[in-house]
């Protein structure tokens, strides 16, 4: 049972790191096409004389309000709604394994039965005891690796078009 448990963690953990990688690879595609629309005017804020380093946090102040908005929304809707949802998933897998179980009366012959390795469960209980939500340290790991990684979504790509000459940004 420990092993199970286990290879469910890795498994999540897995999953969770190619959801990062994921995010972050679709957020650079989306940064890349907002920033190709406004080369130009980067291009004029550079021959005007404006620092590179100032337009760079102007960019990433944009990116960054919007996505910390995006996720903290997100968290708490998440939150809101992950109790519940999970709470009938569980039901209705209780449901159509109660059901299954009084089809089949295999287990009434089982000479473990009295041993505690097939005592019935109570469905009432493992509802009740059952809770999704996520804690506080959990929400916070999960902002800070997504605004960790909406901000070097935004710099990188905001540094390859910085670098170039101003006239080449502006005649494109």
């Amino acid at each position: 049972m420990l092993a199970a448990v286990e290879n469910m963690r890795m498994i999540s953990a897995t999953i969770f790191c190619l959801i990062i990688v994921a995010f972050l690879g679709v957020l650079l595609l989306i940064v890349i096409l907002f920033l190709r629309d406004r080369r130009h005017e980067i291009g004029i804020y550079l021959t005007l004389g404006e620092k590179k380093r100032r337009i760079i946090v102007q960019f990433v102040t944009e990116v960054m309000t919007i996505s910390l908005i995006a996720i903290v929304l997100a968290l708490l809707i998440g939150h809101a709604v992950s109790h519940n949802l999970a709470r009938n998933i569980l039901v209705s897998n209780l449901i159509a394994q109660q059901s299954s179980v009084e089809e089949h009366t295999w287990w009434e012959d089982n000479p473990f039965l009295g041993q505690g390795y097939m005592n019935p469960v109570e469905a009432e209980n493992i509802v009740a005891d059952f809770d999704v939500r996520s804690n506080l340290l959990n929400m916070m790991v999960f902002l800070i690796i997504s605004l960790g990684t909406t901000l070097l979504a935004t710099v990188v790509p905001t540094f390859f078009v910085v670098r170039r000459n101003p006239r080449k940004i502006v005649m494109c």
